[in-house]
């Protein structure tokens, strides 16, 4: 059997193509933080201190890693 298999075109792509669309970005991931961030005052509040620490640390993780898209398309 000869078959021929076709292989798909490699696309080069530069470091702002990865940014290219970040006007688009849903603010469905800012609701995540905000939503996160209520979620933990109200456990804190609740005297629910772990559950309280661990959903504001990881506020913190998602706020930082939303910030990176907008700051290195501006670079």
């Amino acid at each position: 059997m000869n078959s021929t298999h076709r292989k798909a075109p490699i696309r080069q792509t530069s470091p702002g193509h990865l940014f290219k669309n970040i006007k688009d970005l849903s603010p469905a991931p800012f609701g995540i933080v905000m939503a996160t961030d209520i979620v933990s005052l109200a456990a804190h509040l609740l005297a629910m201190p772990v559950i309280a620490d661990i959903l504001f640390r990881l506020n913190i993780i998602t706020y930082r890693v939303l910030w990176l898209p907008p700051l290195l398309h501006n670079l």
